[in-house]
């Protein structure tokens, strides 16, 4: 079998290739051999790290057939770029196609000859699938260096207008483009809107160099209303006939609704009146000033709104109207509302559950009615459902399913290169690299298929990416595949030792980063249960636990230890209240404190309805929610959302 291989591997190249080379390596790969192989990896990759070339060229052979051959020759070719032959980059570009390398190598190749100013090169290599900002900009430069000015300069358009700071390979050609007088008053006044809907006042500031004094006046007329929108109740510093000035009027009243929604509507009307806007602005803007009314607690002025504008009453509009009149537990006005939602919306758990509880408090209907409600609504999997379920004191009905699999696809799929080069990148750690691998080989599958790779990523071990693929296939109800036992073990001991509950635990790190080890947010939070490297080191101090580098954050072990410790001191800090203490592991336990002054009577699924935050909102319910469903997957089904301990006291008999 092998010398046919090789007879072929000389004349073909690219995924024909790849597919041989992992044939080649499944015929040969008994448990020694693949033993060897990772051995030899192993080995070529540290050769690389001390930069032993010649050491690694001598290894190289007999890793020709292995998966992560191609791992090899990509670092092998990055350090050595200003040195390897054009032909040589564009044979492992065409060679390893049909993995995430190819992309890779292709765009440091670009940088590297960039950096050397080698432009026809560039040019030559440069293609117009490439969206990346830095590299489209060192194209449009060497189109100019190698004499294509003009065509080059036709492009710069695209990418100046835009509300953002570019990459500062774009300043050259910017700047070149500037020079030639091809920036024009008008230009840079469009780029200056751009930034101040980006929020982005530094780059508006500066842009402001570029405008002709009508449109500096004009910028700093934008400027100061933008920070000050309350200065609205001057109305004689602004032309309305202009669209400048209206448009500018709009977008500080958006600014000002956030603010002070009161205020904003009183100047509103006047502003309203003068019959200069254009219909859109002013649908758009009564139906944000609504919103916010009723965001901000101004019910009498929410309600006289809906009545004065019944044709742009929207379902956020509503939806923000019910979470206000919960938080007043306003209960006829809940009823109200709920009952002008349209029928989709009117059908949510979330609308059934408060349209209950309201027609429970005012006596609506008769009590045995709306109990079966409520028997209707706990018959089904999500928060609101087990909120009812709680209401009516009995268990929680979790509605797990198990669905068909293809094995023939399950073996195939097994097959795929990219899914046994994840897999062995997984043996080597090296999860970041093996998640490209696997999405790759996984693009424009359908569900099904979805679901069979997140059975195999369940089987290795992959629990993080079996998670991903089940909602990627939408088997929202195969809970085994959703919720993985994953590190039960450290959850258990820490949460004994920190007398947390376990479930929460599990349901934290869940909801923070899917249960993916080594996860980074944009915020740089990393691990588990997403630790920010400040946190843990005043957490560490705190509680004497030994913590030297943020990277040891990356450690499941180390990573619960923290975060549990920490978890335990914000319960301690909220008198034993962990739904408090998850609200303010999310936004801040000083925001928390300050929402407590004024809500801390409110019963706690009113209280969790009223978090002023929507991303804090969901995460509540989401742990709460999850740490139900762990208590179910560990044969705790006893155990109940913790809302249970907090519930009005008269919800806790039902009749």
């Amino acid at each position: 079998m092998k010398q046919p291989i090789e007879q072929l591997k000389r004349t073909l190249t690219g995924s024909l290739l790849l597919v041989l080379a992992v044939l080649s390596f499944q015929s040969q790969a008994t448990e020694q051999n693949l033993t060897q192989a990772r051995s030899d990896y192993q080995l070529a990759r540290d050769l690389l790290r001390q930069k032993d070339f010649g050491a690694y060229l001598t290894l190289r052979e007999s890793l020709a057939d292995y998966p992560l051959y191609p791992y090899l020759e990509y670092s092998y070719l990055t350090q050595r770029l200003s040195d390897v032959p054009a032909k040589d980059i564009q044979a492992f570009i065409n060679t390893w196609q049909d993995t995430p390398l190819a992309t890779r190598l292709k765009h440091r190749w670009l940088r590297q000859l960039a950096n050397s100013e080698e432009w026809r090169q560039y040019l030559n290599h440069f293609d117009s699938s490439i969206t990346s900002t830095e590299l489209r900009c060192h194209a449009l430069w060497a189109q100019h260096k190698t004499g294509k000015t003009d065509r080059a300069l036709k492009q710069v358009p695209s990418l100046w207008l835009v509300g953002y700071s570019q990459s500062d390979a774009c300043d050259p050609i910017f700047k070149l483009w500037e020079n030639r007088g091809l920036l024009t008053d008008e230009m840079a006044w469009q780029r200056f809107k751009l930034a101040m809907r980006a929020d982005n006042l530094t780059l508006a500031r500066y842009l402001s160099r570029f405008m002709s004094p009508k449109h500096q006046h004009l910028s700093k007329l934008y400027r100061n209303l933008y920070v000050h929108p309350e200065r609205l109740n001057k109305p004689e510093q602004f032309d309305l006939n202009k669209a400048e000035h209206r448009n500018i009027v709009i977008h500080a009243f958006e600014r000002l609704i956030r603010r002070d929604s009161l205020q904003a509507y009183q100047l509103w009307s006047s502003y309203q009146q003068s019959q200069k806007f254009n219909p859109r602005q002013i649908t758009l803007t009564n139906q944000h000033l609504m919103q916010w009314l009723a965001h901000q607690d101004n019910s009498l002025t929410y309600q006289k709104m809906l009545a004065q504008h019944p044709s742009l009453i929207t379902t956020e509009v509503l939806e923000a109207g019910i979470r206000q009149a919960v938080r007043q537990q306003d209960w006829p006005l809940v009823i109200k509302l709920t009952q002008q939602l349209p029928i989709d919306k009117r059908n949510s758990t979330r609308a059934q559950y408060w349209l209950a509880r309201a027609q429970l408090e005012t006596k609506a209907l008769d009590k045995k009615l709306i109990l079966e409600k409520m028997r209707s609504l706990a018959l089904q999997r999500d928060y609101y459902s087990f909120l009812a379920a709680d209401y009516l004191q009995q268990p929680y009905k979790m509605n797990e399913q198990h669905y068909s699999l293809d094995g023939n696809f399950l073996e195939r799929f097994k097959q795929l290169p990219g899914i046994i080069r994840a897999r062995e990148l997984l043996h080597f750690e090296q999860t970041t690299a093996a998640r490209r691998e696997w999405y790759r080989a996984t693009q424009g599958f359908n569900d099904d298929q979805h679901y069979t790779a997140a059975h195999l990523a369940e089987k290795i071990g992959w629990h993080s990416q079996a998670i991903r693929s089940a909602i990627a296939a939408k088997r929202w109800h195969d809970l085994k595949l959703r919720f993985p036992l994953s590190f039960e073990d450290n959850f258990e001991e820490t949460a004994q030792l920190r007398q947390l509950n376990s479930n929460w635990l599990f349901a934290m790190a869940r909801q923070e980063s899917a249960l993916t080890a080594d996860a980074v947010s944009h915020a740089g939070a990393r691990g588990l249960i997403q630790m920010m490297p400040a946190t843990a080191k005043n957490v560490a101090r705190k509680h004497k636990i030994p913590y030297h580098s943020r990277q040891q954050l990356f450690d499941p072990e180390k990573n619960i230890e923290l975060a549990s410790a920490y978890l335990s001191s914000l319960i301690e800090q909220f008198d034993g209240n962990n739904i408090y203490a998850t609200a303010a592991y999310n936004a801040g336990p000083h925001r928390v404190e300050k929402w407590l002054k004024n809500t801390a009577h409110l019963p706690i699924d009113v209280w969790i309805e009223s978090i002023p935050f929507h991303e804090t909102r969901q995460y509540v319910k989401n742990v709460l929610t999850y740490s139900a469903i762990y208590a179910y997957r560990r044969n705790q089904s006893s155990l109940q959302m913790a809302t249970v301990n907090y519930l009005p006291k008269q919800s806790a008999t039902v009749e």
